[in-house]
């Protein structure tokens, strides 16, 4: 049996926009601009926790469990930072485990 996972902070539950993000890469000579990735409002769970180590993941999934995934950071500062970066989350937000 593993060993239970710390959890440094959380977000229960809050609204993200995903996607809307223009094509950046490299297009031929006269090829057509794609869209930009379709946007979607999804209620999110996240959590910051630690890895099995020293190190932390920003762990995210929607209520529906369409999207999720997590991100590994080197501290819980990293770690909302990225959650701020990527979602716009800023640090207030978060609820700090006891």
């Amino acid at each position: 049996m593993g060993e239970e996972v710390k959890v440094f902070a959380r977000i229960p539950s809050r609204m993200v926009r995903l996607g809307g993000e223009q094509h950046t890469g490299w297009l031929p000579e006269g090829a057509a601009q794609p869209l930009a990735t379709p946007v979607a409002e999804v209620k999110m769970q996240l959590e910051i926790t630690d890895d099995g180590g020293s190190n932390h993941l920003l762990v995210y999934e929607s209520e529906d469990g369409a999207h999720h995934g997590d991100t590994w950071h080197q501290s819980v500062e990293e770690a909302m930072e990225a959650a701020e970066s990527y979602f716009q989350i800023p640090k207030s937000e978060w609820e700090i485990a006891k």
